[in-house]
């Protein structure tokens, strides 16, 4: 039978263990932050495709009417507005509230401008200053002959 020594210790020591815990904690931080990144990536690339698809719904239906659609008809609540161009209109996927549609003003207006607000911060297609109403948003579409800033 063999006899153990009385001073070795068996375990970890305190130091070790905190030393474990940081880069345990660290990793954890790291794949937090790029997760977060991705997703906000993910709903930007949403943001534009529902805008793309918007617009060219709007496109179509101006080919059909000689003009733009009231404001009204663009709200993704309940959505149909804008059949049988697009099935449904496309909301923010994080807010679920429509795009900020801007026409001309007129009844039958002749432009139009959709604005979002896209959240990725190395995203290149970002507008800085922002842009639109109170240069809230910081993305947008327009119809061709919409005015230039």
């Amino acid at each position: 039978m063999k006899k153990k020594c009385a001073n070795v210790r068996e375990g970890f020591t305190l130091v070790e263990v905190l030393i474990v815990i940081s880069i345990i904690t660290i990793l954890v931080l790291l794949a937090t932050s790029y997760y977060r990144g991705q997703i906000f990536k993910g709903h930007d690339a949403v943001r534009k495709g529902g805008l793309k698809e918007l617009q060219v719904a709007l496109e179509e239906y101006e080919k059909d009417n000689n003009c733009y659609p009231d404001t009204q008809l663009t709200t993704c609540d309940p959505g149909v507005g804008l059949k049988p161009y697009t099935n449904k209109i496309p909301c923010d996927p994080q807010t679920g509230e429509s795009y900020f549609y801007e026409t001309d003003g007129t009844v039958c207006s002749k432009w139009y401008r959709l604005y979002t607000v896209l959240v990725s911060e190395s995203d290149t297609d970002i507008i800085d200053p922002g842009v639109g109403p109170s240069g809230a948003y910081n993305y947008y579409v327009s119809s061709p002959n919409a005015p230039n800033f």
